[in-house]
């Protein structure tokens, strides 16, 4: 099993850096690549997804990590040192579902 499982732009901060920054995210069945933009081999960031300890969605935020505006991120990525918090719009709810299936071991 290999090949794009998703793919498109978004933006993200972790909670270290809370500068947002957008790239062109890939999803594969290994990781997920944050690229400069849609053609390029250079990358940004390659997230193992062996390395991903949770995906949590907006409903398991917790109310003091919300910011007090409506643009709230989708989804985050838990890590063992970081977590990514994403901003992923309306394909919020697509991109979360994409990652936790990826995550699941192959039956």
């Amino acid at each position: 099993p290999g090949g794009v499982l998703r793919e498109g732009w978004l933006l993200h901060h972790t909670n270290t850096d809370t500068l947002r920054k957008r790239h062109y995210w890939i999803l594969d069945g290994k990781s997920i690549t944050l690229y400069q933009n849609e053609s390029s081999t250079k990358y940004y960031k390659e997230i193992s997804l062996s390395e991903v300890l949770q995906v949590r969605g907006s409903s398991h935020f917790s109310a003091s990590s919300l910011p007090c505006n409506s643009d709230v991120h989708s989804f985050e990525l838990v890590m063992a040192s970081l977590v990514f918090s994403v901003h992923a719009g309306v394909d919020g709810v697509a991109w979360e579902s994409a990652i936790r299936q990826a995550l699941r071991p192959v039956q």
